[in-house]
């Protein structure tokens, strides 16, 4: 090893005894050690999510067609390594015995699910088993309500079409069942080998064929799903839909997307945050250094010498930090990942082949980053200054207090562009913070003079608090404007964390639908509703009408506006009434009342359809209503939750509105076990009305919003720790000068107790202005970030108003108790040599 270099180990060796340089190692190890989780666990999170959603489609992309799946396209795809699977979906007869039903039939080829797996069991209410693939030739699995209705127990042999199959399993849950209510029959499951035999697709026979598509490891590159659809779309005819997870379940799609949302945006904030401490610390570690370069110098070292060895230094930190960090960031991830597979039902081995190392070499290269973007700079600038200069500046302490947020800026651009490769997050974050930068030291400014001017006839403690805060004007008010960014950064996640998590859990409550009854005829409906519940079922029962939308103000519509837009390719259901439903909210024109009772050409329309169609107040719509025409005027445009699982509606007209039109009826409801086993009495009575049981989809949706809503807190908790860091550096770079004001304040007969009253007075002061502040920005923020970024209504926290200045009275004055404490309970004399070793 070369002189310089044994220098360096042994300067190194020497200064890790000092309070600075620990402060450096530590926030570089943390540092390290938050960005290797968070990059680890949002990626192995995001992929684990994508996953678990395309479980909702049992594979990663389909294809779905009217017609058979063309085998060269099948081929393609497994020649470029992706496992493939084909099913198909009609409705048809059943028979078994002397008794029929109409089931929704699936037929499943043996590689099906390529995702997720098949809940069966031997009974309907027997143990739960998970396969890994359909029924076997000549076998069929029925759902729980069809074998209760035909009265079939397992090994019975029931009819479909030309073919006699045994009913082998109760099937409970298939992991690509539909959210919506078109599956109006209780479900069937055969081998795709037996539909030919049992001659039940004839010509003119509707069924919806599905290829499902997914790579053979989740390690491969998505670039092969990817190459798949760039080739096979332009073969596609517009019958046929080219699916996603996101695309194939509208119900689950904006949770998925808002979870993964705010996964970057938690990161990105604990990076900021990360970024500041170490800054911060470094800052600190820079000024002490001040002084050792001036002795160095008066020694006669060279300027290069001397930043060779400080860069020896750096470097050898800055492995050892990135090392640990890296370390316990993987340990981390290693304990984060269990209830991983517990929640979202993925293997461990899975996940463990999600691990890349883009977390641990990004981490890794933000301890290099940090320690030469902000320790370096400083030491380059003393090494042409002379040894008197040196020492001047070094009594002084002057530093740069702008240059933590300078560098901390530029580390918070590079690691949010390599974090989530968001330029429109980076900068819209980024001028936040100048302007929060900007208004907050204006503020600080003016605080500082009010203080001035007052507390001199304060009690002995308060006034020497506020003396305190006056006389390190400069560096509190950086402690209160680096506080103030930490405080809103903790509030801004906190408060989109439990606005989103609110919203996502009132998706689904506890009382949401869980089966739908569909074509109840009028005569029927008063029977109906005394069995299931009486007047309380009538708010979720509504009349349908079947209509197509075919012009607007006089205008033919055209599919061309958007393909992909039910509401242009199929009949709607529309409907009347005389209330606005739950979760319904009007954002123009107004609901109808009592004076509108004779104006029945009204309507109104969800707002997204309106948007999309470019529908306004005050337009005509027309409607094709089996061989009648309905035209209606745009009274109200409405904001719909469709997530819910309620009975939701394009066009709601008035009372009377529809008059003259074939009407059924429709419910959703939420049904206890005990009414459920109604529900088969009452289509045995009713046999018109089809039932659509959705609670086995209800318990995956919640399991994924359990897993979310988990994923989430933690790294809130993560952010948390950043935030802590934070406030910790910025206490100790006061403690040298706090202690030399114990020393005088003993040494002239202050008791212990005025010191510490009189410090915590000062912190807390330094915590109440910094929440004052935190608040409204956090508020601004927040907003910004939902309406421009996340995508959803504003999320008001009243609360932080009051929450934040006492949250940053009792942080930084229990934090900065806690590293002072012990300056008022030493001697003097033991004071002044722990001084005198802090600044040698």
């Amino acid at each position: 090893m070369s002189p310089l270099g044994r220098l360096a180990v042994h300067e190194l060796r020497r200064d890790l005894r000092q309070r600075e340089l620990k402060t450096v190692g530590l926030a570089m190890v943390v540092a390290v050690t938050i960005v290797t989780l968070i990059l680890m666990l949002t990626d192995t999170l995001q992929q684990a999510l994508e996953q678990a959603s395309g479980r909702f489609i049992a594979s990663e992309r389909q294809l779905v067609s009217p017609t058979p799946i063309n085998p060269a396209w099948l081929a393609r795809a497994q020649r470029a390594g992706l496992r493939t699977s084909v099913t198909a979906e009609f409705t048809t007869m059943l028979f078994a015995g002397n008794r029929m039903q109409l089931v929704s039939v699936k037929a499943v080829d043996q590689n099906y699910p390529l995702l997720g797996s098949l809940k069966i069991s031997n009974s309907p209410s027997g143990l739960l088993r998970s396969v890994t693939s359909g029924p076997a030739p000549g076998e069929v699995w029925l759902s729980p309500r069809l074998q209760s209705l035909l009265s079939v127990t397992a090994g019975d042999r029931v009819e479909l079409g030309d073919r006699t199959l045994r009913a082998s399993q109760v099937l409970r849950l298939e992991p690509d069942a539909s959210l919506g209510l078109s599956a109006f029959a209780p479900r069937l499951m055969m081998n795709l080998q037996d539909l030919e035999s049992a001659n039940v697709s004839g010509p003119g026979s509707l069924i919806k064929w599905r290829a499902l598509f997914a790579r053979q490891k989740v390690t491969q590159s998505i670039a092969m799903l990817t190459q798949l659809e760039q080739w096979l779309k332009p073969r596609l005819n517009p019958e046929q839909k080219w699916l996603t997870a996101k695309v194939g379940q509208r119900g689950i799609t904006r949770t998925i997307v808002k979870a993964e949302s705010y996964l970057r945006l938690t990161g990105t904030l604990v990076l900021i945050l990360a970024a500041l401490a170490v800054s911060l610390a470094a800052r600190q570690y820079t000024e002490k250094q001040v002084i050792v370069v001036a002795l160095k110098k008066t020694l006669g070292m060279r300027g290069s010498e001397i930043i060779s060895t400080e860069l020896i230094k750096i470097s050898l930190l800055a492995a050892a930090a990135a090392m640990l960090g890296g370390v316990l960031g993987y340990g981390a991830w290693l304990l984060g990942i269990r209830w991983t597979t517990t929640l979202l039902d993925i293997s461990r081995s899975d996940l463990m082949q999600m691990l890349h190392w883009r977390g641990p070499l990004l981490g890794a290269g933000v301890a290099w980053l940090m320690a030469y973007s902000v320790v370096l700079p400083q030491l380059w600038r003393l090494r042409r200054l002379s040894p008197t200069a040196l020492f001047q500046a070094g009594k002084q302490h002057s530093g740069h207090h702008l240059t933590p947020l300078l560098v901390g800026g530029g580390m918070l651009i590079l690691f949010s562009l390599g974090f989530n490769r968001d330029t429109t997050l980076t900068l819209i974050l980024s001028l936040i913070l100048i302007v929060l930068i900007l208004v907050g030291s204006t503020l600080i400014r003016l605080l500082l003079q009010f203080i001035r001017m007052t507390g001199t006839g304060a009690p002995s403690p308060l006034r020497m608090g506020l003396i305190a805060l006056r006389r390190r004007g400069w560096q509190n008010a950086f402690h209160i404007l680096f506080l103030t960014t930490a405080l809103t950064l903790l509030a801004t996640a906190w408060s989109l964390e439990s606005g989103l998590i609110d919203r996502w859990m009132t998706q689904l409550p506890a009382d949401a639908p869980n089966s739908f009854l569909v074509n109840i005829d009028a005569a029927d409906k008063p029977a109906i509703v005394q069995q299931l519940g009486g007047t309380s079922v009538n708010d979720s029962i509504y009349p349908v009408v079947r209509g197509r939308l075919t012009q607007i103000n006089g205008q033919a519509v055209r599919k061309s506006i958007k393909q992909s837009r039910e509401a242009l390719n199929r009949a709607l259901n529309l409907t009347w009434s005389i209330r606005l439903p739950t979760d319904n909210r009007i954002t123009a024109g107004s609901w109808w009342t009592k004076a509108d009772d004779q104006a029945l050409d009204r309507v109104s329309i969800a707002a997204h359809l309106a948007g999309e169609l470019g529908i306004k107040l005050g337009d005509r719509v027309t409607f094709s209503i089996a061989d009648q025409t309905l035209t209606a005027t745009v009274q109200s445009i409405r904001k719909v939750q469709w997530q819910n699982l309620r009975p939701n509606f394009y066009f709601i007209f008035p009372r009377g509105g529809l008059n003259g039109y074939p009407q059924r009826w429709m419910a959703g409801l939420y049904l206890t076990p005990q009414k459920q086993a109604e529900l088969n009495e009452i289509v045995r009575r009713y046999p018109s009305i089809s039932v659509i049981s959705v609670s086995a989809i209800i318990a995956q949706v919640r399991t994924m919003l359990a897993s979310v809503s988990a994923m989430v807190e933690l790294l809130l908790y993560l952010l948390l720790i950043a935030g802590l860091l934070v406030i910790s550096v910025l206490i100790n770079a006061s403690r040298p000068e706090r202690i030399l004001e114990a020393v005088l304040v003993r040494a002239l007969g202050g008791q212990r107790t005025l010191i510490v009253r009189a410090q915590i007075i000062e912190f807390g002061l330094i915590g109440f202005a910094a929440g004052l502040l935190a608040a409204p920005a956090s508020v601004l923020l927040t907003q910004l970030l939902v309406s421009h970024w996340l995508g959803g209504e504003s999320i008001v926290n009243t609360v932080l108003w009051f929450a934040l200045p006492a949250i940053g009275i009792l942080l930084n004055g229990l934090l900065g108790y806690w590293q002072i404490r012990d300056v008022a309970a030493q001697p003097p004399m033991r004071l002044l040599s722990s001084t005198q070793t802090d600044t040698g």
